[in-house]
């Protein structure tokens, strides 16, 4: 699973938290409970970079160094847009 060096990226407001890991974003209650987890999202680096309405916009590296690659997730859900 995870430790806590694994996280490198964290954004919240009131009623959520997302957790951005080398590879893979997950969505978080405010009781802690894991909404949704989606992985595969980067190799070596995921960064959540705005929220527009439901729409998660980051980007995920893989080819380092500089290889990022831009992603939209459904903040619902976790789909990919």
């Amino acid at each position: 699973m995870y430790t806590k060096n694994s996280f490198k990226n964290l954004s919240s407001t009131d009623d959520l938290l997302l957790v951005a890991s080398a590879t893979d974003l997950l969505r978080f209650d405010i009781n802690a409970k894991i909404i949704w987890h989606v992985k595969n999202l980067g190799i070596d680096g995921v960064i959540v970079e705005d929220i527009y309405g439901s729409t998660i916009i980051g980007s995920g590296d893989w080819d380092p160094p500089g290889g990022w690659k831009k992603f939209k997730i459904s903040l619902n859900n976790g789909n990919k847009k």
